[in-house]
């Protein structure tokens, strides 16, 4: 076998090896943007908690719904954007893949 016959193969190792390491980053990605979505909110509850403005604990209680929501808004919309990204990237790599395997000789 020449280098004519092994370099479909070469493209098409090198791409399954592209798409394994692109799915341990979004893991990585995954678990970072969680605790960053955890992270707002307790800054959100901290600013809110306001104990420099003497609110009261109840006050504070009806506060965390709306903070809350406010986050799992905001972190919905970053979530799409994300699996968008994330399902062209890997859709992409399927097709290069596809075309990149060798076919057979008539």
């Amino acid at each position: 076998m020449g280098w004519t016959e092994l370099h479909p193969w070469f493209a098409a190792i090198g791409l399954s090896l592209d798409m394994i390491g692109f799915v341990f980053l979004i893991a990585e990605w995954r678990q970072a943007f969680q605790q960053t979505k955890e992270s707002e909110f307790q800054t959100e509850l901290q600013k809110a908690s306001g104990a420099d403005w003497g609110k009261t604990p109840e006050e504070i209680a009806r506060l965390v719904p709306g903070i809350r929501a406010h986050i799992e808004t905001q972190f919905r919309a970053r979530s799409l954007r994300f699996y968008v990204g994330a399902s062209l990237i890997m859709t992409g790599f399927a097709l290069q893949l596809i075309g990149s395997i060798p076919q057979p000789a008539p």
